[in-house]
């Protein structure tokens, strides 16, 4: 939380640098009203975001990849040309293959922004096709994306439904079993039915046994070695704790 009281969202399970906006504005929401206790909200918020990506609601702004161009164009070519440790082609960089296609003399440091328009979520931004290779993204103009940040257009639905899934999933540890196993969904009419007791949150039931830290185990129980330690050197072993104990009870009075 920061000065102004408000939350900020850290860590790559939850955000990342290359996080795309749209996920980012679901998570600013949908953390928050977990973090007070909404459960039920946060499912209900879940589904009408997953049916606004759905219905290509989403604005291209929020949903574009944003690369930077960090070769010449004369020196992406020749890259084409190179092999792998392997020897295997190099891989194709779509920012690049598309402002080749669109024949533009970029710059280093530009950004270009572009947005997948394939079928399925398997298809990549560029993918092989027998000798040749398949573009399944288009550009952005970022002139027009200023003037309206809010345009809409085609993108590949199959595709950010799972990359939101995906990112949405580790939040789903505040939910009892019933909701973790049904709530994610690739399309917003196959919905799950919660009632508010199912929706009611819960803590200290991780989804895999050592995914949660176990700090009475693996911190606070005294170790036999370190027994050893404070018997050789006649100290109670619990002197530390009653120190804290005496130490609390001081400031509290």
């Amino acid at each position: 939380m920061d000065a102004k009281g408000k939350i900020k969202l850290t860590g790559n399970s939850i955000k990342s640098k290359k996080l795309p906006l749209y996920i980012e504005e679901f998570l600013d929401k949908g953390v928050n009203l977990l973090l007070n206790g909404k459960g039920k909200e946060f499912i209900e918020y879940y589904y009408e975001y997953l049916q606004k990506i759905f219905d290509q609601k989403i604005a291209l702004s929020k949903i574009a990849q944003r690369a930077k161009v960090k070769l010449t164009m004369d020196d992406y070519v020749k890259r084409l040309s190179q092999k792998t440790k392997a020897g295997n082609q190099m891989s194709r960089m779509a920012h690049m293959e598309l402002a080749l296609q669109a024949k533009i003399n970029v710059n280093l440091g530009d950004v270009i922004m572009y947005v997948n328009n394939g079928l399925k979520a398997s298809h990549g931004d560029v993918q092989k096709k027998g000798d040749g290779v398949q573009i399944n993204c288009y550009m952005l103009d970022a002139n027009i994306l200023e003037n309206d940040p809010n345009m809409t257009g085609e993108y590949n639905v199959p595709r950010a439904v799972v990359t939101f899934n995906k990112r949405i999933e580790p939040l789903l540890v505040c939910f009892k079993q019933e909701v973790r196993d049904g709530l994610l969904v690739n399309d917003p009419a196959d919905r799950g039915i919660f009632t508010t007791e199912q929706c009611e949150l819960i803590n200290g039931m991780p989804f895999e046994q050592g995914d949660q830290d176990r700090l009475q185990e693996d911190v606070l129980q005294i170790t036999d070695a370190e027994l050893e330690y404070w018997k050789k050197r006649g100290v109670d072993s619990n002197y530390i704790y009653n120190l804290a104990e005496e130490g609390w009870e001081k400031q509290m009075n």
